[in-house]
């Protein structure tokens, strides 16, 4: 009776061992790089409108039409008023349950919203993992803001 594995050297193994460190050095450099390059898309819908009449100094209506996907809450979340000037208004967290939905919200005014032609933009910063930010955003129609 002979050993089955009468013919295996150091070497042999040494081999096999580098072939295995090679084959999982592969498989987590590309599962690595895939972090880098798959589409992330923690709100896929986000559609904004600002509603009813609006008025210089008053808050901001805005419905929201959404779909967000489960597992993602943004770390921050930027709302602007565009005019040719972009005027930041103060920072709104609205934590949106995942799934699809329609709501309306409440958002404070800038006291540097004077009468005329606007458009609202959001921002939303997502941590998809701790080296990759996903930014989802949605502009309004324009809107008209009266004295």
């Amino acid at each position: 009776m002979t050993w089955r594995y009468q013919n295996v050297t150091w070497e042999r193994i040494a081999a096999d061992m580098a072939n295995i460190a090679i084959i999982v050095i592969g498989v987590g450099g590309l599962s690595a790089v895939g972090t880098l390059v798959w589409p992330y898309h923690p709100v896929p819908r986000l559609e904004i409108a600002v509603v009813g009449p609006t008025h210089a100094g008053d808050a901001l209506r805005v419905h929201l039409d959404y779909c967000k996907t489960a597992g993602y809450n943004p770390y921050e979340v930027r709302w602007a008023l565009l005019d040719g000037v972009t005027i930041m208004l103060p920072p709104t967290i609205v934590t949106l349950p995942p799934g699809c939905d329609q709501l309306t919200i409440l958002l404070p005014s800038s006291p540097h919203m004077v009468p005329g032609s606007y458009k609202l933009r959001v921002q939303g910063f997502y941590a998809v993992w701790p080296w990759r930010t996903v930014i989802e955003e949605a502009t309004s129609k324009p809107f008209e803001v009266t004295p």
